[in-house]
């Protein structure tokens, strides 16, 4: 079973430590257009942190059916002996992700992290540019230990959508691109909107859905571990 992340356990020694990158500092850019290399490319087991909000960390759901579970789940019918973390916050923002999060994340100096974070900014209506800037220095903090970072995209419902809407998803592709970064251009596909598969507020999945979600994030995590779909 993956390892799951409480509050508590991520704010355990956080006190007294700064973020330390900023967004478009040269250093951190480098090391974004360099992450995963060393271990990652040597094929030795990698720790895999899921790091996100509700969706990540299985809301209301059994742990062991949160998407980071089941992936752990598969890696093992494989033979592979990379670990699962999930580190997914309920109701977490790209705001909590940098300032509470973030460092107790990276103290585990993780090989490969799986980015979902944005939905609650939305909802909240945190403006889309304070949402990028949070997840850029998300993105230079983890390239700063040399993690491999897989962006993952979060479609907001139909009643979000308009400039605000448009505005929000153009995020996704623009920071994939400016740091080569891998992306699930939508972790939902096949999941939002769909009633059999979400709870009843409709927004969050059943066991159901989170296969599916699994199936979105191994398509593009398949890739960067050398494995078939």
């Amino acid at each position: 079973m993956a390892e799951g992340w409480s509050r508590r356990a991520l704010l355990v020694g956080l006190g007294g430590i700064g973020v330390g990158w900023t967004v478009g500092s040269a250093t951190g850019a480098r090391a974004a257009m360099t992450m995963g290399e060393g271990k990652h490319s040597a094929g030795a087991p990698l720790e895999i942190l899921c790091f996100g909000d509700s969706l990540t960390e299985g809301y209301m759901v059994d742990a062991s059916a949160s998407y980071p579970a089941l992936l752990q789940q598969r890696l093992r019918r494989r033979g592979l002996a990379h670990t699962v973390r999930n580190a997914g916050v309920s109701g977490a923002t790209t705001g909590d992700g940098l300032l509470w999060m973030l460092e107790p994340a990276a103290a585990r100096r993780p090989d490969l992290v799986i980015l979902a974070l944005g939905t609650n900014d939305a909802f909240m209506g945190v403006p889309p540019a304070e949402v990028e800037a949070n997840l850029e220095a998300i993105i230079l903090r983890f390239a700063g230990i040399g993690a491999k970072v897989i962006l993952a995209a979060v479609r907001l419902p139909s009643f979000l959508s308009g400039e605000y809407g448009r505005r929000y998803h153009d995020i996704f592709p623009r920071l994939a691109e400016k740091y080569r970064l891998p992306l699930i251009p939508s972790f939902l596909e096949g999941v939002e909107g769909v009633e059999e598969l979400n709870m009843e507020d409709r927004i969050h999945p059943l066991p159901e859905g989170y296969r599916l979600i699994l199936k979105n994030v191994w398509r593009v995590l398949a890739p960067e571990l050398g494995e078939k779909e």
